[in-house]
This record gives C-alpha cells, sequence and structure tokens, in this order.
C-alpha cells in the first residue's frame, strides 16, 4: 500500500493546486504495511480518482480532505470537499442525480466489487464527503 499512497498523493496534489484547492493528505501509518490484492487496489485508485475528478469539475471547494485508515480489519478511505455541495435527492428527467452520472454509479459497482460500500454525503452549500468501507483479508 505504500506505493499506492504515493500514488494517490502525486494524482490529486498537482491537479487540486492548479485549482489553487487546498490539499490534506491524511493516513494511517499502518495503512503502509498492508496487502491489499491488485483488485481492491485498482477499484480504491479508481473510487479515489473519480471523487478527486468529481472535486475539480463540480465542487468550487478550497480545501479537500483525504483520510485513509485500517479500523477493525476494514479499509476506509474518506474524502471531504468544502465546496458548493449539491442535493442527493435531486433528478435529472425521472432519474435520481445521484445515480444520473456513470462515475458515482462506477463508484458504488467498484466498492461493491471490494465487498465494501461507498456512501456519498452532501448538501447544497455545506460540501460533499465520499466514504469508502472495504473489509480486507
Amino acid at each position: 500500500m505504500e506505493k499506492m499512497i504515493q500514488r494517490m498523493e502525486s494524482f490529486a496534489k498537482p491537479l487540486l493546486a492548479a485549482k489553487s484547492i487546498q490539499f490534506k493528505f491524511n493516513y494511517d501509518p499502518d495503512i503502509l504495511s498492508t496487502w491489499l490484492e491488485m483488485e481492491k487496489r485498482k477499484n480504491l485508485y479508481l473510487i479515489f480518482k473519480e471523487t478527486i475528478n468529481n472535486i475539480i469539475k463540480y465542487s468550487a471547494a478550497t480545501l479537500v480532505t483525504v483520510d485513509i485508515r485500517i479500523r477493525n480489519r476494514k479499509l476506509e478511505l474518506l474524502v471531504k470537499d468544502n465546496g458548493v455541495g449539491f442535493d442527493p435527492m435531486a433528478k435529472i428527467g425521472d432519474q435520481p442525480l445521484s445515480l444520473s452520472g456513470n462515475g458515482l454509479r462506477n463508484m458504488r459497482m467498484r466498492a461493491s466489487e471490494m465487498r465494501g460500500e461507498v456512501r456519498i454525503d452532501s448538501k447544497p452549500g455545506q460540501g460533499t464527503s465520499v466514504h469508502l468501507i472495504s473489509h480486507i483479508p
């Protein structure tokens, strides 16, 4: 996981800096010695990448905080922004907003493949948080 943590930080840091978004990246040191199978690592990275891309495109945030830790044999990724947020109950046509974009749908699918779940919490004017919890061996 050490290389994965470095890869995540090196992906997000320059993209967020280019948009003048402050970036705080925190992780539990125990994560560095944690082993995850390749498929879980790939899904973790792609969920993280999609989250950062959505923040850059839609949030108008000035601060992003990332926390990664292991707790009770579960990997937890929490990404929060202080951006404009959105109403997760809003609809586009007859589709709920939270399911209308392929990115959010893919994040849920990837979390499921990891034997986990992703929760997206947002309110207009109050930012957004993406919380992934996945069981690890």
